[in-house]
């Protein structure tokens, strides 16, 4: 990602005619104002460091219509009625924390029809998680390790219920959207779609719960994970815990006990380097070479210490090897490095990035329980599908421009793509002069926003995506955030 800080004499020159111009604000661009949102003068830096500020004013989208946020999060909702098991209340609050809200679906329903006027509905999975072409189907189960004659027959009966049973159901799940993407909604009465695309990507996750304290006194201490194997799930030769990962149907079913699905959520938070995971972990699955991990912990320290040519985290130099063993321990020297500690301290200001994620959803959705415009669901899969090292600078870009903007009263930087396919960035932060009211104030930020993203896409020469990011100075109460999409569509001479 390359910083591109014009001083007044360029960007904010072309955007200044430009705003002259009168451009109009509903032009092809897509808009959302988050007021109030979130005030950065209280920066959140991640999961482990507090709760997050509550908001307090407005949303706007397209047109200026403000509604109160009191009146929003009171807006009815309808009922889920799948009732869910502690630990899948554990799993989904896990995936909303590390992932994000906005794509994770608790508790999905599937539509199987309509008998005498009503709708057939079942549960479709525990959690789905949709972004862009990408679907995670996960299958929960917490199963009590019970005591039988033999360890052979307590691990047997375990496993079958715990990881057989998840990876039927897993397969069933996946027929389906394969069959009816159209056809998983978030709600009971099928009211509510859930977008998933008819060329999806499908992952599959068993997370089980159940035998860690079983596994610890099995291998006489560790951390109680199981043992990776690539192979198949029924294979007769796996060994008391260890779990393989290609079902029945061929399908590559990732296994993740309780002991490692926060470990590996808390390592690859965000959805790209998760996903990336995913893919590359199957990869290696049916790949041929014979792999065994002393745990899934291992397996994540493997993945975190290999970069491609194009500084993707992946296993591609494990391949070459006609089988890879891994002992105990990887992740505890790991996490105890001091590059381990600096990554930490780099990663600090990227959480500004997940927080305004999180805020300008919440600002966006519907009143109503209809599903979230494509405009808007797209702008926001923008912001999310930078990975934790380019959020380092967004984060940063996001700070310097609420404190630059006190001294001269605006401020503007934009970000260019630094691969093929990314959006141009650009922050504008305005303070608010004291006589001014706050309605007036926004509808003036969104007019220079505009105008800097205009200047912004002309001065880049070449058709991009540009997403522009509106802010109040800091200390200005109270705070507000505007988004704007402009679409990468073709432009004419004029």
């Amino acid at each position: 990602m390359t910083l591109y800080q014009p001083p007044l004499s360029d960007l904010a020159s072309v955007a200044d005619i430009a705003l002259q111009a009168n451009f109009p604000l509903h032009s092809p661009a897509h808009w959302i104002n988050c007021g109030a949102a979130f005030d950065f003068s209280h920066v959140w830096l991640g999961p482990e460091a507090g709760l997050l500020p509550t908001p307090i004013c407005a949303i706007q989208a397209g047109p200026v219509v403000g509604v109160r946020y009191a009146e929003l999060t009171q807006r009815p909702r309808y009922t889920r009625r799948a009732v869910q098991t502690k630990s899948e209340k554990i799993l989904i609050e896990l995936a909303k924390a590390h992932l994000l809200t906005p794509w994770c679906y608790p508790s999905p329903f599937r539509d199987q029809g309509s008998q005498k006027g009503k709708v057939r509905s079942k549960q479709h999975c525990d959690l789905l998680i949709v972004f862009g072409r990408d679907v995670i189907i996960f299958s929960d189960k917490q199963v009590h390790f019970r005591k039988h004659a033999t360890l052979e027959l307590s691990w047997g009966r375990w496993y079958r219920d715990a990881v057989l049973e998840s990876a039927g159901q897993l397969d069933g799940a996946k027929r389906w959207v394969e069959s009816h993407p159209g056809r998983v909604f978030e709600d009971e009465l099928c009211e509510v779609p859930i977008p998933i695309p008819a060329d999806a990507n499908i992952h599959l996750i068993a997370t089980c719960r159940g035998a860690a304290k079983s596994c610890q006194a099995f291998f006489g201490g560790g951390t109680g994970s199981l043992m990776f194997h690539a192979g198949n799930l029924t294979n007769p030769e796996l060994a008391p815990f260890q779990v393989g990962c290609i079902s029945e149907r061929g399908n590559v079913v990732h296994v993740l006990d309780s002991e490692v699905i926060d470990v590996v959520l808390r390592h690859l938070d965000t959805l790209p380097e998760f996903l990336r995971y995913l893919q590359q972990r199957a990869i290696l699955a049916r790949s041929g070479t014979a792999v065994m991990s002393a745990g899934e912990e291992e397996l994540l320290v493997l993945f975190l210490g290999r970069l491609n040519p194009d500084g993707l985290h992946g296993f591609e130099g494990l391949l070459e090897f006609g089988a890879v063993a891994t002992q105990e321990g990887l992740l505890a020297q790991y996490t105890a490095s001091q590059a381990y500690a600096s990554k930490k301290q780099a990663d600090k200001n990227s959480y500004v990035w997940d927080t305004l994620i999180e805020h300008l959803f919440e600002a966006m959705r519907p009143i109503d329980d209809t599903p979230l415009p494509f405009p808007l669901r797209s702008s926001l899969a923008w912001l999310a599908r930078e990975p934790r090292v380019r959020r380092r600078m967004l984060g940063e870009s996001v700070l310097t421009a609420i404190r630059s903007a006190t001294k001269p009263g605006r401020f503007a930087r934009a970000l260019h793509p630094s691969r093929p396919g990314d959006p141009l960035w650009v922050f504008m932060a305005l303070q608010r002069p004291p006589d001014l009211d706050f309605a007036a104030y926004v509808q003036v930020r969104q007019e220079m926003l505009w105008s800097y993203v205009l200047a912004a896409r002309y001065l880049h020469k070449e058709p991009v995506e540009v997403v522009g990011i509106g802010l109040n100075a800091w200390g200005d109460k109270p705070a507000s955030e505007d988004l704007l999409w402009l679409p990468n569509d073709d432009w004419t001479e004029e």
